[in-house]
């Protein structure tokens, strides 16, 4: 009986490791796809093509006006902590970022030229 808890022990110890090692590898992946969140929240409109209906109705606020409503929607289908998530998110992006415009300027407009090469 100890030598089988010592073989669970030694089994979870090295699924650990193994969980570390992955979220050592995989943080650069999620902190590069909050950027392109951020980047697409503050700038949907940069989604889409110049003169589109699609670029209109981002730049005069249809695209936050849907997620608004898909929040709504998240609520009544009882998804508290996705709508609590959701909510979060917008809420950190509505804080005035100063910097914001220096730091696109700075990294190039690479968010359209990424779009249109796929």
């Amino acid at each position: 009986m100890v030598a089988i808890s010592r073989d669970y022990r030694s089994i979870i110890e090295g699924l650990q490791d193994i969980v570390s090692l992955l979220e050592d590898q995989l943080r650069p992946l999620v902190q590069a796809e909050l950027s392109v969140l951020v980047d697409v929240l503050h700038r949907p409109e940069l989604l889409f093509p110049p003169g589109t209906e699609a670029r209109q109705k981002c730049e005069s606020g249809g695209f936050i006006s849907k997620l608004i409503k898909h929040t709504e929607k998240l609520l009544e289908e009882k998804e508290e902590k996705l709508c609590i998530k959701v909510l979060q998110t917008l809420k950190e992006m509505m804080a005035v970022d100063i910097d914001y415009s220096e730091k696109v300027i700075n990294q190039g407009n690479w968010f359209p030229a990424y779009h249109y090469s796929s």
